[in-house]
């Protein structure tokens, strides 16, 4: 399916793949893991500045945490010894799909972080596009694309305006 996300911001962007992730961890019935810290810190990316979250979560995708080097060798700032083994635990009982989406989400919030949003950000796009994609060969239903469309790219400069996860779905919101 082609859907088209030219118009939407990069913070609605974000949070569409968070709502893929959580529909992916719930058709992989794996919704009894300890997701609560990387959620935290996911939606913190659509309520918060965008710029605070990317040490934190660059630390946390599972390509960081599952890196064959034990936390003293990876010179950590943003989380601790404890919040490192249940990330590395989380992980390893995950499957590589909801991984996978957890690294893409990263490269969609951080692509154009320190540069302007020039043509869209084609590049978030493609990201975007790959975790559709390995959705749909999966089985896994996708979000619909209309609640999203409410977080125009012409927010922000392309960033688009604060919002939290309830908001997404609130009808009164636009």
């Amino acid at each position: 399916m082609n859907l088209d996300f030219s118009n939407i911001s990069i913070r609605g962007r974000v949070a569409y793949a968070i709502i893929c992730l959580e529909n992916a961890i719930r058709f992989y019935e794996k919704e009894n893991l300890d997701w609560l810290y990387i959620f935290n810190l996911l939606w913190a990316y659509t309520k918060d500045e965008v710029g605070n979250w990317h040490y934190p979560m660059a630390e946390s995708t599972p390509k960081s945490i599952m890196f064959d080097a034990d936390y003293s060798s990876k010179e950590m700032e943003y989380i601790d010894r404890d919040e490192y083994e249940k990330l590395s635990l989380l992980y390893k009982n995950s499957n590589n799909t909801i991984n996978y989406i957890i690294d893409k989400l990263f490269e969609i919030g951080t692509r154009d972080l320190y540069s302007s949003i020039i043509n869209n950000s084609p590049d978030t796009l493609k990201y975007l596009q790959e975790i559709i994609d390995v959705m749909e060969e999966r089985g896994i239903t996708l979000p619909n694309i209309k609640f999203f469309q409410k977080f125009p790219i012409s927010e922000n400069e392309g960033w688009g305006r604060k919002f939290l996860r309830e908001d997404i779905f609130n009808e009164n919101i636009g």
